[in-house]
């Protein structure tokens, strides 16, 4: 009996033990030798958050260790789609798991701008479009008046707040940010127009009946007077005019035929200098010190537009080796001007990036130039006379440049991805 009860006692025993050691040896297993892994490849930085933990990777391939069962995740990277999905990680088994980064476009201000489509005549600013077609006046996306006639042209200021309405027979000045205001006839006829830089005045082309030539003219805005500059001896009825920001000096484009006269004229002694004759001249951008003027054109009709550069007081004009989108040229304080290019590098060889990298709240941060792109951003220095790589934008921004700006600080590109806009921030 007592031996029986010995027994019992001591098979007991060892069930007690045994239990917690069979269940360590289980709980071993299933930690170390059930586990299987999940590799994860994409661009860094991205990350990885699978069943609430969340992990950084900073390399191409990142390994992570974990039980084998079903998992949900979900790869984030900043700019970016979000991916999300389920993964089996199976017993000793290595699960690979790719996360192909598609860019995430993002409106500046948090809606759609309209799109609008626009046969003559845009607005820089995407808030003030205006239809040419249903010569409705846009704002926000929301009407704000008719336009009386119908509008043949319209020409933006740089800030957009002002438009100049070209009509059959008459030419109107509109203030896009005074909604009750009706067009102020300011000319009888005109093809194009230039603004001053601030706005209140606008430069022009019409025939003088005293004369019988064409003249140029300066129009104040406020009195609608116009002052009578320079004559010309040949009809000048086709045409581009840009004025410098001091209005010292004026490029005026006679596009009439298809050989191109590109002048330089000094306000100051009213006299105009023939400086280029060529094909294709687009209108361009002044330095901020007024003195030189870069452009987009051709010196023959078979080769192909490059940019150009006119020193208004030397009167004289140097090709740059580069071409350039003409609407993506822009001007910057210290003597830069930035263009958005197809090429890659300027022909004197110099291929040093100008700025590396850049990061801010509402820009994509770029951390290295990508290679092997066909658009490009470049800056051209007057004080070497040199052409320096920015960014290439190709393989680094899915979209389309639609317009450049620059300050001090340096450039900001707006790009239209799919439906919407988004800036791009270079800052030296």
């Amino acid at each position: 009996m007592e031996m029986t009860m010995d027994k019992n006692r001591l098979l007991g025993f060892a069930i007690l033990v045994l239990i917690p050691l069979i269940g360590a040896f289980y709980a071993i297993w299933l930690f170390f030798f059930n586990n299987g892994q999940i590799i994860v490849e994409g661009v860094p930085p991205f990350s990885l958050s699978i069943n609430g933990q969340d992990y950084t990777c900073l390399e191409m391939q990142c390994s992570y260790s974990f039980r084998a069962r079903e998992y949900s995740y979900t790869i984030s990277k900043e700019g970016y789609t979000d991916e999300s999905g389920s993964v089996s990680i199976q017993r000793g088994k290595i699960v690979l798991v790719s996360y192909d980064a598609v860019f995430e476009a993002k409106p500046l201000t948090g809606v759609d701008y309209p799109k609008i489509s626009l046969p003559v005549g845009y607005s820089k600013y995407d808030d003030k479009l205006l239809d040419v077609s249903l010569f409705h006046m846009i704002q926000d996306g929301y009407l704000l008046q008719k336009m009386p006639k119908q509008i043949n042209n319209i020409e933006f200021s740089p800030s957009g707040n002002g438009a100049i309405l070209f009509e059959d027979e008459a030419v109107s000045y509109y203030k896009t940010d005074t909604f009750e205001q009706s067009p102020i006839e300011i000319l009888k006829d005109a093809y194009s127009v230039a603004w001053n830089n601030v706005e209140g005045a606008i430069y022009s082309i019409a025939y003088d009946d005293a004369s019988k030539k064409d003249a140029l003219l300066r129009v104040d805005l406020s009195t609608g007077v116009a002052e009578k500059n320079v004559y010309f001896l040949r009809n000048v009825d086709k045409y581009s005019l840009s004025v410098s920001k001091d209005e010292k000096y004026l490029a005026l484009t006679d596009t009439t035929s298809d050989l191109h006269i590109l002048y330089a004229i000094n306000m100051e002694d009213k006299s105009r200098t023939n400086v280029f004759e060529g094909y294709a001249i687009q209108k361009g951008q002044w330095s901020d010190d007024g003195n030189y003027y870069i452009f987009s054109g051709k010196a023959d009709k078979e080769s192909a537009p490059v940019l150009w550069l006119m020193d208004a007081q030397n009167k004289k004009v140097e090709m740059l080796n580069f071409n350039a989108f003409p609407r993506l040229i822009t001007s910057a304080p210290g003597g830069k001007f930035y263009f958005v290019s197809t090429e890659k590098y300027s022909l004197s060889g110099s291929t040093r990036p100008y700025f590396s990298d850049f990061k801010d709240d509402e820009t994509l941060t770029v951390d290295d130039l990508v290679e092997q792109s066909l658009i490009s951003l470049h800056v051209f220095d007057l004080q070497d006379k040199q052409t320096y790589l920015v960014l290439e934008l190709s393989n680094v921004i899915p979209g389309v440049p639609e317009k450049i700006e620059a300050n001090d600080s340096g450039a900001i590109i707006r790009m239209l991805v799919g439906e919407q806009y988004f800036d791009v921030k270079v800052a030296e």
